[in-house]
């Protein structure tokens, strides 16, 4: 039941990620530019965190009590998720909200951005074992090969062009991510950029497993607040350099812009709090393989409200990611639960 419970929360999670690509290109075109955006989402995104958190911890006063309780944990995971936000932020919202002529020299192509960041899976389950002595059973290993696999499927069409002696093609995944459609050519990438994806999908992991650490050691500290608190902190930065800049943060934009942001800011809260809750259940290797189904959803979404056909390839990556979920989670009900176990003795509540 409670392996059940874990992957629900983080299935709910992730469901709700997947229109992010699509709602971005629509908030773009409803006159949003990559600052207004970047100031709005993450905004909204705290707002409806901390709604969240007050309900689920029984107002604002047991929720303060928590926070008062243990400040040290919920400001250490508020930092972490910080910093995963604005991995992501400058590794796949840029590339997705500016236009190619001002991406190509500030950040990676959209489709590497998104295999290195999808790399989080394999860290979550390296520090699992060392950290928390998570079992890693085979399936989960199988599991992390598929994943990896699937992702590199997406670079196929560049090598078969670059055998060809040709240019590359536009990124599939560039397509899906981006407001325009480009690839990033190596020769224009900056090379330290390519380190914050990397980073990125490292920091998730660290995430992961340190929300579990602690849930398991401590189970009286609350991480309610956490997706609030690293949504504000995130904030503070881009608000900062936007209005420095005379950038008005509410300037041309359509009335739809704002219902397209309360629909983000849904969709991410879940994808988020998703993130502080289903760790206490799963490994953080199990939790990092169920969110990577949101390259799998944004595709979908972008082709349903755009009609932007993924081609062949994309498609033969989102099949084998969702056909070794798939396999992974029905082996695991199928299981004695001797996979399940960690060596980390829990603390007493």
């Amino acid at each position: 039941m409670t392996r059940a419970l874990g992957t629900a929360v983080a299935l709910i999670g992730v469901l709700g990620a997947t229109p992010d690509a699509a709602l971005l290109r629509a908030m773009n075109l409803a006159g949003g530019t990559e600052e207004v955006i970047t100031v709005w989402r993450y905004v909204a995104v705290g707002l409806i965190c901390l709604a969240v958190a007050v309900y689920n911890e029984g107002g604002v006063g047991p929720l303060l009590k928590g926070i008062v309780r243990s400040p040290g944990p919920i400001l250490m995971a508020a930092v972490l998720m910080l910093g995963i936000n604005l991995g992501f932020t400058i590794s796949l919202l840029k590339a997705r909200c500016a236009a190619p002529a001002q991406s190509a020299a500030a950040t990676v192509d959209p489709a590497k951005a998104l295999l290195l960041i999808s790399l989080n899976p394999l860290w979550s389950a390296i520090l699992g074992v060392i950290v928390l002595g998570d079992a890693l059973p085979m399936r989960t290993i199988l599991c992390n090969v598929a994943a990896i696999c699937s992702m590199v499927l997406v670079f196929v069409p560049n090598v078969l062009a670059a055998m060809n002696g040709e240019p590359p093609p536009p990124s599939a995944e560039g397509r899906m991510l981006s407001v325009y459609s480009y690839t990033v050519a190596a020769a224009e990438e900056n090379p330290v950029m390519v380190l914050i994806p990397l980073a990125t999908g490292m920091l998730q992991a660290l995430f992961l497993i340190y929300v579990r650490y602690v849930s398991m050691k401590n189970p009286d500290v609350s991480f309610e607040s956490v997706p609030a608190f690293g949504a504000a902190f995130t904030a503070i930065a881009p608000t900062i350099t936007a209005l420095s800049a005379g950038v008005s943060l509410t300037g041309g934009l359509q009335p739809i812009f704002w219902g397209l942001l309360f629909l983000m800011g849904l969709g991410l809260g879940a994808y988020n709090v998703a993130c502080v809750v289903a760790p206490k259940y799963i490994t953080g290797a199990e939790v990092a393989l169920i969110l990577l189904l949101e390259t799998v959803g944004g595709p979908i979404w972008v082709y349903l409200i755009y009609g932007d056909v993924p081609n062949n390839w994309t498609i033969a990556s989102c099949t084998l990611l969702v056909a070794s979920l798939l396999v992974h989670e029905i082996a695991g009900m199928m299981s004695s639960g001797e996979d399940h176990k960690t060596t980390l003795e829990p603390g007493v509540r």
